[in-house]
């Protein structure tokens, strides 16, 4: 059976009968892509994610008490996935594919990421936990008072 590129997703084949079920099974698959939360409790271990963690996902969550830092491996697939680090402990989550960099998320940082289905991991958003300093913007009018 052939899949979609990506989420791999069962394609509906030519000669297939009831051909709703794999659209309807393809629908949902595509609404937990782009919806579907889930809590990941770590066990103060390196952790490698199976497709279905990163594909049938968008928002995950690790949970745990880490007694050091510890590395998360994606699969390599294209797709937009939110990470948060919500762990006790104080240490960082190392998020990388498998031949990438890593991506340093400490204690509280959610960001969402991009990884274009290769050696590319990259941070679409600052961690949220980050102060941003405000500026200012100065304005002029040109406008005469008579």
């Amino acid at each position: 059976m052939t899949t979609t590129p990506n989420l791999l997703l069962a394609h509906i084949v030519a000669s297939q009968s009831q051909k709703e079920v794999t659209a309807n099974a393809a629908l949902d698959g595509l609404d937990e892509a782009l919806c579907n939360p889930t809590t990941i409790a770590m066990s103060d271990a390196d952790m490698t994610l199976t497709d279905a963690q990163m594909l049938g996902n968008m928002f995950l969550s690790f949970t745990g008490t880490l007694t050091a830092a510890r590395t998360i491996t994606v699969p390599s697939h294209a797709k937009l996935i939110l990470i948060e680090n919500d762990t006790t402990g104080g240490f960082a989550l190392n998020v990388k594919v498998p031949s990438g960099s890593p991506l340093t998320f400490n204690v509280g940082d959610l960001r969402l990421l991009y990884c274009d289905g290769g050696t590319n991991l990259k941070a679409v958003t600052t961690p949220a936990t980050v102060v941003v300093n405000p500026y200012d913007i100065g304005a002029w009018s040109a406008r005469h008072h008579p």
